[in-house]
């Protein structure tokens, strides 16, 4: 059966990682640029919307309509409107959104449509072109994903030919986001490293104990004790420091046997670590076997997390 305090742990463990991927996803979306995740920029974009506004209207434009649409006009950042069409591949209709801009600041100043069929033919081509950027339409241009859209996507303004001598700049705020991100990853990582050991502990019944054992090698024995036993293997306990000083001279060869409740296992010494050794079974013990010899502890065995330090004796080949 199995512990419900294990139990409870990787159902708590389950729990976190749950937390902290819908954390990463939302922190994700938060941290990705207005203009980057659908449109081609903002003020731009507002200019488009007002002018979609009155092109369903008659020729005749009211002042507060025509004074915001000059001023959009005004605002539009024509420099990353013309980077954003070069780093999706459509650089060659720069022109057209240019001579859009100009005849939307002509609007705003005499307050009327001159040619309304055509305001609406140059905004549903701009609708068309917005699509395809937003739906990654590359139209034969190079991918999204290149290092123009990764700093886009993150945040910075690169150098460009045309900007004379800007320089590399990062918003605050996102590098905040970022932080909290990778803080995330981080604790999301260290939780999954920690819910695997358990779920080690889990499948191979590993407990902690104090049983009375011995290992026989080398033609020798050392008496000890078990304080960690698993179906795999154990952590054997020296009793003294002579004890210890010993087994360093009988590991030339590392395969022996533990003898402990009632039964013998052929085993190989993993590893020497100060006063205590690691050791694998050749075999998994059957479960019948491993509640026999943890019945013989003096304490009650409780569930450990795998902790296995790595190894420090000359490799050898394990049998079977």
């Amino acid at each position: 059966m199995r512990d419900p305090k294990i139990c409870r742990r990787l159902y708590c463990c389950r729990k976190t990682l749950s937390i902290m991927l819908l954390v990463s996803v939302a922190l994700f979306g938060l941290a990705r640029p207005a203009d980057a995740a659908c449109g081609l920029q903002t003020q731009f974009d507002e200019l488009v919307r007002a002018l979609n506004g009155i092109a369903v209207t008659n020729r005749t434009v009211d002042r507060g309509q025509a004074e915001r649409i000059e001023r959009l006009a005004a605002t539009v950042d024509q420099r990353a409107l013309h980077r954003r069409l070069r780093d999706a591949g459509y650089e060659d209709k720069w022109r057209d959104l240019g001579h859009l801009i100009a005849e939307s600041a002509a609007i705003g100043k005499v307050g009327s449509l001159p040619n309304k069929t055509y305001l609406r033919d140059q905004l549903r081509k701009v609708g068309d072109l917005t699509d395809k950027i937003c739906a990654g339409d590359r139209g034969g241009g190079a991918s999204l994903l290149s290092i123009a859209g990764l700093s886009q996507f993150l945040g910075l303004s690169q150098l460009h030919p045309f900007e004379g001598s800007g320089s590399l700049s990062v918003s605050p705020h996102l590098l905040g986001v970022l932080f909290v991100m990778m803080l995330c990853i981080v604790a999301l990582l260290l939780a999954t490293r920690h819910l695997y050991r358990w779920i080690f502990s889990l499948i191979y019944n590993r407990k902690s104990c104090s049983i009375g054992a011995a290992l026989h090698i080398g033609g020798e024995t050392v008496e000890g004790r078990l304080t960690i036993l698993g179906k795999k293997g154990c952590r054997f306990m020296l009793r003294t420091e002579e004890d210890f000083a010993r087994l360093q001279k009988l590991v030339d060869d590392p395969k022996g046997e533990v003898a402990a409740g009632g039964h013998r296992i052929k085993a190989q010494v993993f590893g020497l670590y100060g006063n205590f050794a690691v050791i694998f079974f050749d075999r998994p013990n059957t479960m019948e076997v491993h509640r026999e010899i943890l019945s013989m502890s003096t304490t009650t065995p409780h569930y450990v997390p795998k902790t296995t330090p790595k190894p420090n004796l000359k490799p050898r080949p394990r049998p079977g």
